[in-house]
């Protein structure tokens, strides 16, 4: 079996004009959704708005294990590996289509725990 130090291979993503390694934009985004967790745990009293939170938490750490795939299959493509040792074979419009696709995802899911944040703020 062949392995592979995927470490150097790693996209850099540009974000609000700040650029992240794509191994840590699902750790940064799970941490902040733990962090939210603790937050609604611990000072969200009532029932309904607690359940409503804690759904769409639960959907954006779904989210966040898509991401991380998507990410890792990208990097691994753009790795100049041998890419038919793991399933993938993709022009280059398609990556640029996967890149683009990413970074809004990555926008969108900051977006939303900003959103989270400030709802939990407020109740």
């Amino acid at each position: 079996m062949t392995t592979y130090n995927l470490e150097k291979f790693q996209r850099t993503y540009f974000i609000n004009n700040r650029c992240v390694n794509s191994s840590n934009v699902p750790c940064q985004i799970r941490q902040k959704l733990y962090s939210l967790s603790i937050d609604l745990y611990s000072n969200v009293l009532n029932e309904q708005i607690h359940n409503v939170l804690e759904g769409e938490i639960e959907r954006m750490f779904t989210g966040v294990d898509y991401l991380e795939k998507v990410i890792h299959k990208l990097d691994i493509h753009t790795a100049g590996l041998n890419n038919s040792d793991f399933g993938i074979s993709m022009a280059e419009d398609e990556l640029e289509i996967i890149y683009q696709t990413v970074v809004h995802n990555i926008k969108e899911m900051e977006e939303n725990i900003e959103r989270l944040e400030r709802i939990m703020l407020k109740v």
